[in-house]
Parts: C-alpha cells; structure tokens; sequence
C-alpha cells in the first residue's frame, strides 16, 4: 500500500532553511510514499526553493488567521487529497493552523519541531499548550527541547528525537567570485550568517558586532541571508550605525552552497532550542564557528574542538571569539575541518530519512492516534 502524505508548513515567511525536508522528500521511497505539500503564504513575495515549486505543492495565500475564503480552498485541498497522514513543519509559527486542520482532518498528524523560537517553547500560548495536549506524534532534534514539550504538556511517549542534518554537496571554497560579487578587495575578511531576519534571531547583535570589529581593521564584512520580516529594519540599522557599505545582504533565492562555504568564519546570536540549520550547513562546509552557548548550540558543539562558544548576551566575548578565529588562519582551519568530522558522526541524511520512515510506518493509516491516557 502506498502512503499519501501531505507537508504543511505554516508560515513561508518564518520557516527558515527546509533543506531538511527537500532532502526528506527525495529520499523516501517512490514505491512506498505518494508526497503532496502545502504552505500557506500572507501574500508577500517569498522565495520557495526549486524542489518544492512541483506539481506536487501547493501555496495558498492566507491574508488573515481568519480568511474564510482561504480556509475553504484548504478544506475542499484536504477532501480532494484525502491524505493517510499529515506532516507539519515548524508548526508553532502559526499553532491555530495545526489545531484547525485537525477539526477539519480528524486524522494522524505528525509535527516536526526543528528549532522553534525558544519564546514559543518557554512562554507557550493557548495555542501551544492546545497543541502539545494533542494526540500527535511529535518529532524533535534534540532532548532539552524535547523536555521543554513535555513541561507544555506533551505526553510522556509521544515524541522522537531524530538530529537534524544537511545534505553533503560538492562546495566550492574559493571566495574570490563572491568577493567579486560583492565589489570588495582580495584581503577582505568575510563573516556568514544563515538566520532568517526574525526579532527572535537577535541579527542586531551580529551588525552591532561587525561595527565594534570594523574600529580595528577595515577588511571585515558581514554576509547574510536577506529573507525574514525584519530585514528592513535591519538595514536601517545597519545605516545608523554607519556600517552599511561592509553588511551585505544575499539574496534568499540562492542555494546556500554558493555562497556560505566561502566566508571565512560563521557567527550565530540566536539562541537555539533544536540544532542550528545554518550551524549545521557551516559545520558541513568546514567553516569555523562562533555561537552562543545555549542547549541547542552545545548539542552541536560539544566541546572547543569544533567551535568557540560565548556567554548569551555578551557581544564582546562573541567579537573577541571571532577576532580571534579571523586572525589565526590555522586554527579556523583546524576547529571547521573537526567541526565537519563531528557532523559526519552525528547524523547522516540517510539515518533521518530511515528515522521518518520507521515513524510512518508505524502510526495507524488513516485514523487518529490514541489520546494519551485513554
């Protein structure tokens, strides 16, 4: 029998990296998995990757929580589909989305939490707590996050930990085309940064840091990803602190692997719950990395042989950490390449699409899961 699945993702506009789930995608098998998508999209231009603007996708713009004509196209999408189970990525970016598709569904739902705002998880709305009392399968990357659902009221069971993962792809190093790009001289020292523009994301921090930086030396650039709700405002903070010509923004369209792999160290000033998806692309192309020292974080870094981790909200202690992975050539080198390795040991795309598979298989086709303590 082949199982009809649907992925939904909530918000395009707060969903981050879905690489993950691009690589989940390709690698379930054909024969055993007939895969659908949908996301719901308020109307602004984002932009969707390659591999999941097929056939098989479908965006429906939802200009409201209560746009009544978009939740008809999705019940009348749900009835046509009929799907055996539904996969919700990042649901607690729009947690009233899960719960009304499980009144208009009343089938099995499975959730992914990859790296949920660590607000959502500490301070949990109506809807959160609604969501973590519901029969669902869910599906985390780490324990600390996993211990935070069960203290919203998840059920003790309920939930499996698979580690997240990135695709291993042929990189190029050599950053002299985006130097090129980017209009910058060959001596340029370049810091990278995947977070999406989100309050929550702290990219403040990262553009204030830049700015203590350039007082020493002028070759240093800070490079990111430009997709998020607060990208203007973050430029606009970039021009009042007079560093708008050495911040420069990527457009989000472009696979990572163009650009990433090329600055010479990463830096990230969120605190993290679950693994990190940009900690993770830089750990797969050997970049060195700076982080804050949060659960999610030291999951991934679990000692300095893979990174420098700093106390959260002290910028200094981050500024001196990349000063210091920017000066000495040799040992960025040395903390990316091991970095790499400790990624290779922790998980593999293969033992994530193998995790899914084992969980599909073993939910009831069609019906909704058991209520705890039934």
């Amino acid at each position: 029998m082949t199982t009809r699945i649907l992925f939904i993702v909530p918000s395009l506009q707060t969903a981050g990296d879905l690489i993950e789930l691009q690589s989940l995608q390709a690698g379930l098998s054909a024969d055993q998995y007939d895969l659908h998508g949908l996301s719901f999209s308020s109307g602004q231009p984002v932009a969707m990757p390659d591999s999941l603007a097929s056939e098989n996708w479908t965006t429906i713009t939802r200009r409201t929580p209560t746009d009544f004509a978009a939740w008809w196209k999705f019940r009348r999408y749900l009835r046509r589909l009929e799907p055996h189970i539904i996969h919700f990525w990042q649901p607690l970016d729009d947690a009233w989305t899960t719960l009304l598709t499980d009144i208009l569904y009343r089938g099995t739902i499975v959730l992914s939490l990859k790296d949920p705002a660590p607000y959502q998880i500490h301070h949990p709305s109506l809807a959160t707590r609604w969501v973590c009392k519901r029969p669902y399968q869910f599906i985390t990357t780490t324990a600390c996050l996993r211990k935070q659902l069960l203290a919203a009221g998840m059920a003790e069971g309920r939930c499996t930990i698979i580690p997240a993962t990135v695709p291993r792809e042929p990189i190029d190093t050599n950053k002299s085309s985006l130097l090129s790009e980017l209009g910058l001289p060959a001596h340029s020292r370049l810091i990278g940064s995947l977070n999406p523009m989100q309050s929550w994301k702290q990219i403040q921090d990262l553009i204030w840091i830049t700015a203590v930086l350039r007082v020493a030396t002028d070759d240093i650039h800070l490079v990111m990803n430009g997709h998020g709700p607060q990208c203007e405002r973050l430029q606009q903070f970039a021009r009042q602190a007079e560093i708008q010509q050495h911040v420069h923004w990527i457009d989000s369209s472009r696979n990572v692997n163009d650009w990433l792999p090329k600055v010479d160290c990463y830096a990230s000033t969120t605190r993290h719950l679950g693994h990190s998806a940009g900690i993770l692309h830089a750990m797969s192309a050997a970049i060195p990395i700076t982080a804050l020292d949060c659960p999610g974080n030291r999951d991934l870094i679990a000692s300095d042989d893979y990174g420098r981790l700093t106390p959260a909200g002290n910028c200094g202690a981050m500024a001196r950490a990349l000063w210091s992975l920017l000066g000495d050539t040799a040992l960025a080198g040395q903390l990316g390449q091991q970095a790499h390795d400790q990624l290779e040991k922790l998980s593999t795309t293969a033992a994530m699409v193998q995790s899914h598979h084992e969980i599909y298989q073993s939910l009831p086709i069609g019906g909704p899961l058991p209520r705890p303590f039934a």
